[in-house]
């Protein structure tokens, strides 16, 4: 039977009138009714006694009431498992550009093939602020970044991935000095960079200003949010940029970019956190131990 059914018989029963019951069930009186006349026919049985001002259950109605009202909630508590569940399949993760580029397409991959039974997995690039808001605010359960004194990640850390580093490179078709050039020959250059408030933008002016520069030194700065876009340009010859060595790290084994000036290192804690939304699930706690067997562990002190 159609529980739309058994809902007009239960609001008829607390109503007393096809009317209000109707009113309760946002549809027509007339709809009330027939539900009602249908369950009679089909039960053979009077439900309702309609002889006095309001209705009133029989004897068979109020038998049939007091199941449809446990049938009711039943759904209703099925309803509740489900939705549960769903939320149980749920993870969102988020990273830093930097690492999401380096390594999110291997995660993926890994988690997916092995956790067929989550259905709503979600990643999302973001900078340091924003993730910490978001894992705050449980948008985001699970999330790596690398710490910035700018924008403090104390509280959060499951654990220390492997460190990383922030280097200035380019391309040797430059014809830059290498390792030693020095401040001056790189201001000559385009400098390619990401958007005003990134960790790695803060970095490097931060350091610019301890030796009396600013960014406006450099030929031309070209500022781009997507990493993509800068690591081809940097690969073409086009500038310098300032990016981190996971990122980069497979051109400059292969000796398609450089890394200039030591004084603009700048090493890099990445650490894996987790929210106030995570629940230990075995998909969480599975993705965990991908993100640290694809970056790695920080070595014990």
């Amino acid at each position: 039977m159609d529980l739309d059914v058994f809902k007009s018989l239960v609001a008829v029963a607390e109503t007393g009138s096809f009317s209000r019951a109707a009113t309760r069930l946002c549809v027509s009186q007339s709809a009330v009714s027939k539900r009602i006349k249908q369950l009679e026919e089909t039960l053979n049985l009077p439900l309702l006694d309609r002889s006095g001002a309001l209705l009133q259950l029989t004897a068979a109605g109020q038998i049939v009431c007091k199941n449809a009202t446990a049938m009711i909630a039943l759904c209703h508590a099925c309803l509740e498992e489900l939705n549960g569940l769903r939320q149980s399949n749920s993870l969102a993760f988020c990273c830093t550009p930097s690492f999401g580029i380096a390594y999110v397409p291997q995660i993926t991959r890994l988690f997916m093939d092995q956790n067929p039974t989550v259905t709503n997995f979600s990643f999302s690039f973001a900078n340091v602020e924003k993730i910490m808001k978001d894992l705050q605010h449980g948008a985001i359960q699970i999330a790596v970044v690398e710490h910035c004194a700018f924008y403090p990640v104390q509280g959060r850390e499951r654990e220390r991935l492997s460190d990383d580093e922030m280097l200035l490179v380019g391309s040797p078709q430059l014809g830059l000095s290498g390792a030693g050039c020095g401040v001056e020959e790189l201001l000559r250059c385009n400098l390619y960079i990401r958007a005003p408030g990134c960790c790695s933008r803060l970095i490097l002016e931060n350091k610019l200003s301890r030796m009396g520069r600013s960014l406006d030194e450099f030929h031309k700065v070209l500022t781009y949010d997507d990493l993509s876009v800068i690591i081809a340009s940097v690969l073409a010859g086009d500038g310098i940029a300032y990016l981190s060595r996971d990122l980069v790290q497979e051109y400059l084994a292969q000796g398609q970019l450089a890394s200039y000036s030591e004084e603009f290192g700048e090493s890099l804690t990445r650490s894996l956190l987790v929210g106030h939304g995570y629940v230990p699930t075995p998909a969480a706690e599975h993705l965990i131990g991908i993100i640290r067997d694809c970056s790695g562990v920080a070595a014990a002190s």
